[in-house]
């Protein structure tokens, strides 16, 4: 059974039974992206899908222009419903990382899809996250979604998903929250606390994926002990929603290996 929820301020979607997975979507997104996920995993796990502080159907948030406040509201959420993994894409996926750096929640499993240590690795992408508001500002988010869709998927991706990533986008998007999200993105660099993730981590990404490229996904697998690498051939950026059998093969697969004694006792953790 699928059911909206309000917690602290945040929109989320719940579905399904068993192990407790908590989904964090990209920087141009919200919990709609997650659709196939929510469909294909919930008869497994319980899945939570929330829109981003800012985002959606979310409040606004103050103050959120560094990556540890997106943690911490996070962090409250997993703590309160209890929830044992985390799965994160792109943004979502570098908010993830922060949670298990800091360590101040017990996860079982970390899914780190198309994702990236952050844009603050050098000055050139930093200053092109913070770009990304301004564009917003000045274009308005129909024109801003219409002109980045494409650049989310692979080129042979249909008519239809593009469309979808466009609307997901622009119903998504606004002021104050994407621009705190690219403050905090353009300030962040996880490459030298990495190797503080100590929980079983999947990355996963699309083999076409021209944002966040296969190769630093590479290099999140050599710098995260206890990682496994895995590509899905043929799909873009967005890989959850382009090859979505494929990516929840890889998820269930692995949450399964991973949350094995919480399937075991009917979702709580033990």
């Amino acid at each position: 059974m699928r059911s909206e929820l309000n917690v602290n301020g945040l929109a989320v979607t719940k579905e399904g039974q068993g192990p407790r997975i908590l989904f964090l979507h990209g920087i141009g997104s919200s919990r709609v992206a997650f659709r196939h996920q929510l469909t294909g995993l919930s008869p497994y796990f319980t899945c939570y899908a929330p829109d981003a502080p800012g985002y959606g159907d979310s409040k606004d948030f103050d103050a959120l222009d560094d990556i540890d406040a997106y943690a911490a509201i996070y962090e409250s959420l997993i703590d309160g419903e209890d929830i044992s993994a985390l799965v994160g894409v792109s943004f979502g996926g570098v908010v993830a990382s922060r949670i298990a750096i800091r360590g101040n929640v017990q996860l079982d499993a970390l899914v780190l899809a198309d994702s990236s240590r952050g844009s603050g690795v050098n000055d050139v992408r930093a200053q092109a996250m913070r770009e990304r508001s301004n564009l917003l500002l000045m274009q308005g988010a129909n024109s801003f979604a219409r002109q980045r869709a494409h650049r989310l998927v692979s080129p042979s991706a249909s008519k239809h998903l593009i469309q979808q990533v466009e609307e997901t986008m622009s119903k998504a998007i606004r002021m104050p929250g994407y621009g705190q999200a690219t403050r905090a993105m353009a300030a962040t660099d996880h490459g030298p606390l990495l190797s503080k993730i100590h929980t079983p981590t999947l990355i996963v990404v699309g083999g076409e994926d021209a944002v966040c490229p296969p190769a630093e996904s590479r290099h999140l697998h050599k710098l995260i002990p206890n990682s496994l690498y895995q590509e899905i051939p043929g799909a873009g950026h967005l890989a959850n929603q382009e090859r979505p059998t494929d990516f929840n093969y890889l998820l269930k697969s692995f949450l399964t290996e991973n949350l094995g004694s919480t399937i075991q006792s009917g979702g709580q953790k033990t």
